[in-house]
């Protein structure tokens, strides 16, 4: 199936399309999750797909700050985030809106599906090999797994 992505994007001629996909159950470094986290706070005006979080995190998210140092400080440097959690789909779009603005610092257009767990990214040609070093970077950092298509 082919991810659905909400709303139109402007797409430069002569691009090359990449989805990235994560996989169903990834496993997730505890300090990229952090860092999604802290992103949060960062954002002034938070996008209309933050509401999702909104929902599902209103006190949650506190739990969360309490949680994070803890863990970070485990043996377990990463988590493996069931399907059967409710905060699992809210965590992974969290994640993939914090690689979307990481990789847009390159200069290219993407869009995130939260129904799919995936990125489509449309890069020109001399693009290609600065988004396949940072989503490597990304890749390591995080722990996450993905396909790209």
């Amino acid at each position: 199936l082919a991810p659905s992505f909400k709303g139109s994007i402007k797409i430069p001629p002569h691009t090359t399309r990449y989805i990235v996909s994560l996989s169903r159950q990834p496993l997730i470094k505890w300090k990229f999750l952090s860092k999604a986290l802290e992103s949060i706070l960062k954002v002034q005006s938070p996008p209309t797909d933050f509401t999702i979080l909104k929902q599902v995190l209103p006190q949650d998210l506190g739990i969360l700050w309490k949680l994070l140092p803890m863990v970070e400080s485990s043996s377990v440097p990463q988590k493996n985030l069931q399907d059967e959690c409710p905060l699992t789909p809210a965590l992974l779009y969290l994640c993939l809106k914090y690689m979307e603005h990481q990789i847009q610092k390159t200069g290219t257009v993407l869009s995130v599906s939260r129904q799919r767990w995936s990125i489509l990214i449309y890069m020109e040609q001399e693009k290609q090999h600065p988004v396949d070093k940072l989503l490597s970077e990304i890749r390591e950092e995080s722990g996450l797994s993905w396909n790209v298509i």
